[in-house]
């Protein structure tokens, strides 16, 4: 059976348990009277809808015109959001064969041939109750108006609305998280290439990779990062590293996974988790604008992550090598001391700098410079640093390597 409604399209529901007809006033006071919470998303998704229908008679470079698209690096950048104006134009009709699962249907010749790769991906997804339409191509508000009224229609009670949408966005989240680590296990499906272009400009130019990270939410609807190249590429230069430090200091090959095992899943990993869940829940209290859209977004623990591995691999290269290969040729005198601390001192200024880098491209935060704050006292403790000859941090550094590798057992 059809249920007509001007503020939506055609929608066609089949009813298995109730055959009472669905009225148009019903559907209308089911969702628009049925509790306060649905009215934004109400009015998001219709005026949403309303636009792109508007624009359908339009030629194509009216559209372009419409959409802000006008050179081609803004085609480029927003090549999806021509797909997404080419995909809702021609959704008249929406059909719920489940009413806990949803999916437009879209005609195959606006899929750029990939339509047998994206139905298999519907089949999959169904069961998870996640639209991969919406998720990477529809608007984020028309799904949410959309999956909003199966919930009503399936009766299911206003108050436990909040505690469904965290649900699902928990499961994307999850999904997300799963599908990363999956692809860790898939060297072919790596852009190795990428991830060398990322690491060279967080020397040259860091503001470019973050560019770059805005554009993947433009795409892909998420900031962090779905390839695990990088990470990989990062743990290849510690082992790297570490088998330079273990021949610099003598370590047998026991002493050696030691100091592998340290680096990587302590001072990288583990460190990194730490740093990224503190500075997640510190941004997402502080630093957000408050009410309006976007006090709704929130830092992914994903890409505070991926913000820690940027700012760890200049760190890592500048203490790692450069230190340790002034370190052989050193002794301990002033001088000594000054480059030595000096190398400490440039290390982290690049991994605060390119950490505030990372919050400071995000729209939806203010007040990001606060993240510098650390600088300060680094630069005081580095010049207190040279007036005591027992705070040489090159050596250490070294003694601290060795101690762990002596007094900790894997």
């Amino acid at each position: 059976m059809e249920v007509v409604c001007k503020y939506i399209p055609v929608i066609s529901v089949p009813f298995k348990t109730k055959k009472e007809p669905w009225t148009t006033a019903e559907v209308k006071e089911a969702v628009f009277h049925k509790s306060n919470l649905w009215r934004q998303y109400v009015a998001s998704g219709t005026k949403t809808h309303e636009t792109f229908r508007k624009k359908k008679h339009l030629a194509y470079e009216e559209r372009l015109r419409h959409l802000g698209l006008t050179t081609l690096k803004e085609w480029r950048v927003r090549g999806d959001l021509i797909q997404q104006f080419k995909l809702l134009k021609g959704i008249d009709q929406i059909i719920f064969e489940n009413p806990q699962v949803h999916a437009p249907l879209i005609s195959k010749y606006n899929l750029r041939g990939n339509y047998h790769w994206v139905e298999r991906q519907m089949v999959k997804n169904c069961k998870e109750r996640f639209n991969f339409f919406a998720d990477r191509i529809v608007n984020f508000n028309y799904q949410l108006f959309i999956f909003n009224l199966i919930l009503m229609l399936s009766k299911k009670s206003s108050e436990k609305l909040p505690e469904q949408k965290i649900t699902i966005m928990d499961r994307i989240a999850l999904q997300r998280r799963f599908l990363f680590i999956k692809r860790i296990f898939k060297v072919k499906h790596m852009d190795f290439e990428f991830a060398l272009w990322q690491m060279l400009y967080l020397f040259v130019s860091p503001k470019r990779v973050y560019r770059n990270f805005s554009y993947h939410q433009e795409t892909k609807r998420q900031w962090s990062r779905d390839d695990p190249a990088f990470l990989v590429l990062l743990s290849a230069w510690l082992f790297v590293s570490s088998s330079i430090f273990s021949v610099a200091l003598s370590l047998s090959f026991t002493g050696f996974l030691k100091l592998l095992f340290w680096v990587i899943f302590v001072d990288c990993i583990g460190f990194g988790l730490l740093v990224a869940g503190i500075l997640s829940v510190f941004v997402n209290r502080y630093l957000r604008f408050p009410g309006g859209i976007k006090q709704q977004e929130r830092i992914e623990f994903g890409y505070a992550f991926d913000v820690h591995l940027n700012a760890f691999f200049p760190l890592l290269l500048i203490l790692h090598v450069v230190q340790l290969i002034y370190f052989l040729f050193s002794e301990n005198s002033f001088m000594a001391r000054f480059i030595g601390n000096t190398i400490w001192l440039i290390a982290l200024f690049y991994y605060f700098y390119i950490t505030f880098l990372g919050y400071s491209c995000l729209p939806f935060l203010r007040g990001t410079v606060t993240l510098l704050f650390p600088v300060i006292l680094v630069s005081i403790f580095y010049f207190i640093s040279l007036f005591f000859p027992a705070l040489n941090f090159s050596h250490m550094l070294i003694d601290f390597y060795r101690y762990r590798v002596s007094h900790y057992a894997l």
